[in-house]
C-alpha cells in the first residue's frame, strides 16, 4: 500500500488483522464521509462484508486479492469480485487484533482521512515522522497532518472510563443516552469542521458523573455542538469538581463554530467530576453536544 498524501513514505506492508475497513470510493463531501463512517461503525455481522457500487453487499470470508479481483468464500462457494465494482469492504470485527500498548502513543489523522496509531512521533516546522505499531515509518509534510491525539501514558481518555452516574432530563418525553467516542446519534465527533477521535456524545439535558478518588492531577477537554446539526443547537455547559462549579459556558452551533477550549482544571485531591449539559435558548432543539478529547491526567 502507498499513501498518495505521503509519497516519500514508500510502500507499506500492513497486517490484515489490523485493518477494519478499506474504501475504494471515498466521498468528496464531508457529510457523505460522516454517513459512510457511521455505516461502518454500526456494522454488526461477524463476517467479512463487501459493499458493491450498485448498492448490494456480499457476505463471506476474505481469501485473497490481486490488482483486478478480490476472492472470498461464501455459502455459494468461492467467488471472485471485480475490484472495480467494490465501493468498500469491512473485515470481521471479531478477527481484528490491533495491539494497544500501555505506554504513551499517538493517534494521528491526515487531511485525506487516513488514521493511524503510532508509537513515536516527531514534528518539525515542515515535516512529521512517526512509527506505526506494526513497525512502518511514516514521513510526510506537516501540512498533511490534520490532528494528533495522545493515548496512554499519564493521560486517561474519559471515554475509556465508565461513569458512576448518568442522568437525563427530557424537555418533553424523548429519551437520549450517551456514547463514547461517537456523537449521540452514533456518528463521528465533529465540531467546527474538525473531527475528534475520542470524546463523549450527549444531548441536553445530561449529567455524567465520574469517580476520581484523588488519583488525578488535572482534567482538560474541548466542547461544542456537533456539525451534524448544520448550525443549529444551543446549550449551557457546566463542569463540577466536588460539587463546585469550575467552568460554565454557553455554546452555539451557528456557522459550525469551533469547539470551546476549556482551561486546564486542577483536580488535586478531588473525589468527583461532573459534566453537565443544560437546555439553551432554543429548548432542546438539535442540542447534540460533543465533549471533545476529554482526558484525565494521572498524578506523577
Amino acid at each position: 500500500m502507498r499513501l498518495k498524501s505521503c509519497p516519500d513514505t514508500g510502500e507499506w506492508k500492513i497486517p490484515l488483522e489490523t485493518i477494519q475497513s478499506v474504501f475504494f470510493q471515498w466521498p468528496a463531501f464531508g457529510q457523505s464521509q460522516v454517513q459512510l463512517l457511521q455505516k461502518v461503525a454500526l456494522l454488526k455481522k461477524n463476517s467479512d462484508l463487501f459493499y458493491l457500487k450498485n448498492g448490494d453487499y456480499l457476505e463471506g470470508e476474505f481469501l485473497s486479492f490481486d490488482k483486478r479481483t478480490f476472492r472470498f468464500e461464501s455459502n455459494a462457494g468461492e467467488t471472485a469480485v471485480p475490484r472495480a465494482g467494490i465501493a468498500f469492504f469491512s473485515f470481521n470485527p471479531e478477527l481484528i487484533n490491533f495491539p494497544q500498548p500501555d505506554q504513551l502513543r499517538y493517534r494521528i489523522e491526515l487531511v485525506d482521512g487516513t488514521r493511524l496509531v503510532v508509537s513515536s512521533l516527531k514534528l518539525t516546522q515542515d515535516m512529521i515522522s512517526a512509527k506505526t505499531l506494526f513497525g512502518t515509518v511514516l514521513q510526510c509534510k506537516r501540512e498533511q497532518l490534520a490532528s494528533v491525539t495522545p493515548l496512554g501514558g499519564r493521560g486517561v481518555p474519559l471515554s475509556e472510563l465508565e461513569p458512576t452516574g448518568y442522568r437525563f432530563t427530557p424537555y418533553f418525553t424523548k429519551q437520549w443516552g450517551w456514547r463514547p467516542d461517537r456523537n449521540v446519534v452514533a456518528g463521528p465527533l465533529r465540531v467546527g469542521g474538525r473531527e475528534y477521535v475520542t470524546g463523549l456524545g450527549v444531548h441536553s439535558a445530561t449529567e455524567l458523573r465520574y469517580s476520581l478518588d484523588g488519583k488525578y492531577a488535572a482534567f482538560q477537554t474541548d466542547v461544542g455542538i456537533d456539525d451534524s446539526t448544520n448550525g443549529k443547537g444551543n446549550a449551557d455547559i457546566s463542569i463540577f469538581v466536588d460539587q463546585r462549579v469550575v467552568f460554565h459556558h454557553s455554546i452555539d452551533g451557528a456557522e459550525q463554530q469551533p469547539a470551546t477550549i476549556v482551561p486546564r482544571i486542577d483536580l488535586s485531591g478531588a473525589r468527583e467530576l461532573v459534566l453537565k449539559v443544560d437546555f439553551g435558548k432554543n429548548a432542546d432543539i438539535q442540542d447534540l453536544v460533543d465533549w471533545c478529547r476529554p482526558v484525565l491526567i494521572l498524578k506523577k
